[in-house]
């Protein structure tokens, strides 16, 4: 079943009222109060539980998610918890170490989510201290090779919490100059990154920020990993396709061709063996020949 209705609340057709929603985000910070155990954190709901050994301590679905929640809404004046946070936060970490939350995760534990970057995340955020901080580097650090390339359990989330951590602190440890994307996205791949520098293709590592190569001039463009072939399939700002080896060595364009006409600021998506391309007027589809074919 999709939709439990009996799982949530019914929706109505009152208009917006603004204190009925700031008196219903009160209701649910006592409801948080009432439940909290300073032991035992909170009671986890037995799906959020799945295989995982409670009580739970990860921002995806533990308590350093319902911390992180309480501390902005107190920041924020909507509502004051009588949980002590700090001590919340230290409990969960502590819990974390004594007994993760899953015990063989298939993706390592220091993933934002549901791993301890997250838990390190919410406690540094509440305080302060140099340990917290060096425990979190070294957590972003062993991260970076993760082979999940997504933000649950990847390197991609941890990126999120060191890019967290420079703004907080404009400690250069957590920053690199080797990328500085204009509005594209980039990729990581066997723990580096790949992206834009600029108009410029780049590839730094992760593990320490320093650039591997930068080359490709394809201006304000866009591109997706081809992960089992080790490649980048590259869309230009002036519509050309290129194929570049996704690869730590150098900068190795393998071949490229015109696409589309006009700024095809859009990434190119790949379905089977047909590659689509577009615009803000068209779009182009390509099928290309499989390998083996």
């Amino acid at each position: 079943m999709l939709h439990d209705p009996e799982a949530h609340e019914p929706l109505v057709d009152d208009d917006w009222n603004e204190e009925r929603a700031r008196a219903a985000i009160r209701r649910i910070v006592g409801e948080a109060d009432a439940a909290f155990d300073p032991h035992r954190l909170w009671p986890p709901n037995e799906w959020d539980v799945w295989t995982a050994t409670p009580p739970l301590s990860g921002i995806y679905v533990g308590a350093s998610g319902v911390v992180w929640a309480l501390d902005a809404l107190r920041r924020d004046g909507l509502a004051e918890t009588r949980i002590d946070l700090v001590a919340a936060s230290r409990r969960a970490l502590e819990k974390y170490r004594e007994q993760p939350d899953f015990t063989d995760p298939p993706h390592g534990h220091a993933s934002l989510w549901v791993g301890e970057s997250g838990i390190l995340l919410v406690a540094w955020r509440l305080e302060r201290t140099p340990e917290l901080a060096d425990a979190l580097h070294a957590r972003v650090r062993e991260n970076a090779r993760n082979d999940a390339n997504e933000l649950m359990w990847g390197a991609p989330g941890t990126m999120l919490a060191a890019r967290a951590m420079h703004g907080w602190t404009v400690d250069e440890r957590w920053t690199s100059q080797g990328l500085k994307p204009y509005f594209n996205d980039y990729v990581v791949h066997k723990g580096h990154a790949f992206g834009f520098d600029n108009s410029i293709l780049a590839c730094i590592d992760l593990k320490d920020g320093i650039r591997k190569w930068k080359g490709g001039r394809y201006g304000n463009g866009q591109l997706v990993l081809l992960s089992d072939q080790d490649m980048l399939l590259v869309l230009s700002e002036e519509g050309e396709l290129a194929l570049v080896g996704a690869t730590t060595d150098q900068f190795t364009e393998l071949a490229r061709f015109p696409a589309i006409k006009g700024k095809p600021w859009n990434h190119p998506v790949l379905v089977g063996d047909v590659l689509l391309v577009r615009n803000g007027q068209e779009m182009v589809a390509f099928r290309l020949s499989l390998a083996g074919r």
